[in-house]
Parts: C-alpha cells; structure tokens; sequence
C-alpha cells in the first residue's frame, strides 16, 4: 500500500492502517521529539500525544507537500 492510500485510510479512522502509519514515521518523530525534550522519557510521552494529534488532525491534510513534514510541524506545535 502506497503512503497516499496509508493517510486515506488513517483520514477514515482505519486502525490498521494508523498502526502502519506509526510504524512507518514512528522513529523519524521519536527523533524530533528527542530534539524538543529534557530527556528519553519526556520524548516517548509527547511522542504518543503528537501522534494523537496528528490523527486527530489528519483529515485536514491536503497532499500537497511532504506528508513527514506536516506531520513534523503537528508534532512541534
């Protein structure tokens, strides 16, 4: 499955398909959120609410751009 089918299905609330996602973009945004942290802990934890948010901002993804980058941008802010 290609990653533009992988977010359309994650926009439908698929929870395979957003356990693909996190598998896939799980260690490129543990990293960022390493950058971000005091420490290992602090990063695991906001790493698995950024993922919440970003599902639950998902639907509002166009592609247009870098999926990464979208998502980079929902995990920093």
């Amino acid at each position: 499955m290609g990653l533009d089918q992988l977010i359309k299905e994650c926009q439908e609330n698929r929870i395979k398909a957003q356990g693909q996602l996190y598998q896939l973009f799980a260690p490129k945004l543990f990293a960022v959120c390493l950058k971000y942290s005091r420490n290992r802990a602090d990063a695991e934890d906001n790493l698995q609410d950024g993922f919440l948010l970003i599902f639950n901002k998902i639907g509002q993804y166009q592609f247009k751009g870098s999926f990464e980058g979208w998502a980079k941008r929902v995990m920093v802010n």
